[in-house]
């Protein structure tokens, strides 16, 4: 049986282990939603955590709305 590497990297993160260790990496290793004004250093690692969401499947055209939708349905933090 043959498995693409999105599938085998969502073996990997697809179970609460897996997530934790896939949170750590997009926030804490590759600070995920940096603002573009960063350093280049930082839009370059930002840009490696979308390449890694691009290769789980979850970063892509037919999934836009899907993602949009997703995100206001998170309860919104005031700042400070």
């Amino acid at each position: 049986m043959k498995t693409d590497l999105g599938d085998k990297y969502r073996l990997v993160f697809d179970n609460p282990l897996g997530q934790e260790v896939l949170a750590d990496i997009l926030i804490n290793k590759l600070h995920f939603g940096c603002y573009l004004q960063e350093a280049l250093g930082d839009i370059a690692l930002n840009n490696a955590a979308i390449e890694i969401l691009s290769t789980l499947g979850i970063v892509a055209k037919k999934n836009q709305l899907k993602i949009i939708s997703s995100l206001m349905a998170i309860n919104p933090v005031k700042a400070g």
